[in-house]
């Protein structure tokens, strides 16, 4: 599943803008909107961002225990 999350803290470092999520600014609830907005006109986005994701997951962090 691809996210919304703003640019803090380590989000930036889990989250490639525009690949498997989006990045907006702090407290910019428009732009938070417009991003979700954008995948219900997008759904397909929704699966392959979704997947660029799990592979950027699986490849820079340690699985659970």
């Amino acid at each position: 599943m691809p996210v919304v999350a703003t640019k803090h803290n380590g989000f930036t470092d889990s989250v490639a803008d525009g690949i498997s999520g989006f990045l907006v600014r702090e407290k910019d609830a428009n732009a938070i909107a417009e991003r979700i907005l954008y995948f219900v006109s997008n759904p397909d986005k929704l699966i392959s961002m979704g997947v660029e994701g799990r592979k950027h997951a699986l490849n820079n962090y340690d699985p659970p225990i």
